[in-house]
């Protein structure tokens, strides 16, 4: 047995105590200092993108919008939520942008009856997308946003690709993950057109599988090259979201594989110059 008298213990302790109190008077108003940077920088983006939206306006004939240009400085493996956000913000002003200048070409050309109808058709997809602010949403919604959005493409390209839609009985009923189709179409109605001098057809199919729901998009485009084509599959293999390459598709994908969504899966199969078949499978899910 070893004897410590009481003064060398309080002697330590002190130590201690004043060690532990100047370590944590150096970290508290380091986390404080930090804390307060990032709800800044947090909240400075936020405006940003809030100031943008209000920027929006139309007049005289003419639409006026504004994007975000700070999330293009940036390494793509950096980007949070807020600049995911703003990528989305950017595409939709791009695509309404698209738009509101293919109104403006049809009132210019005198043609005016089609003008109209890009603007019912306009005003119905935005309302079906900002209305059903669930992430899941019936396959029956789904289809009908789809659609208005093939059919917008369809008159700014001037008619160049037509599609097809085939379900079996009461499938339209179940829910699905909202802006499921819509990525697959862009990319075989932006992609699948180039370079291919046939009219471009895109076939939806929408069947029952062993309690899932399987899901076919199928174009006869221009395809996906090889190399392209493994890099996809490897996105999809790892789940990984890259804002950089394949967001919309990599987004769907770790969407339909989580529990919420049905532990679904995507399978791409293609041929360079002769078309692509998307295969979306996922479990059914009542309302």
């Amino acid at each position: 047995m070893t004897r410590v008298s009481q003064d060398y213990l309080r002697a330590s302790a002190s130590a201690y105590v004043g060690s532990f109190l100047l370590i944590l008077a150096l970290i508290v108003p380091c986390m404080v200092v930090f804390i307060i940077l990032l709800a800044n920088n947090f909240t400075k983006r936020i405006t940003l993108l809030s100031n943008s939206a209000k920027q929006v306006n139309f007049s005289e004939n003419q639409f006026h919008g504004s994007f975000i240009e700070y999330v293009k400085v940036k390494p793509e493996k950096n980007y949070d939520e807020v600049d995911k956000l703003a990528i989305t913000y950017n595409r939709m002003m791009q695509t309404l942008q698209e738009n509101i200048d293919s109104i403006m070409v049809c009132n210019n050309m005198g043609k005016p009856e089609l003008a109209n109808k890009l603007i019912m058709n306009l005003t119905r997809f935005y309302r079906m997308t900002l209305r059903k602010s669930n992430e899941l949403i019936t396959i029956r919604d789904e289809l009908e946003i789809a659609q208005l959005y093939m059919e917008l493409e369809s008159i700014c390209r001037g008619g160049n690709f037509t599609w097809s839609i085939e379900t079996d009985e009461a499938i339209e009923n179940f829910m699905i993950c909202k802006f499921t189709l819509q990525p697959f179409i862009e990319n075989s109605i932006h992609h699948g057109m180039q370079g291919s001098s046939q009219k471009l057809h895109i076939q939806i199919e929408i069947r029952y599988g062993d309690d899932t729901i399987l899901i076919f998009i199928r174009d006869n485009g221009n395809g996906i090259s090889p190399d392209r084509l493994e890099e996809l599959r490897e996105s999809l293999r790892t789940r990984i979201v890259d804002t950089s390459r394949h967001f919309g598709i990599c987004n769907v994908n770790a969407r339909i594989s989580s529990e919420l969504f049905g532990h679904g899966f995507i399978e791409i199969d293609s041929e360079y110059t002769a078309g692509t078949t998307v295969k979306i499978e996922f479990q059914q899910i009542l309302p």
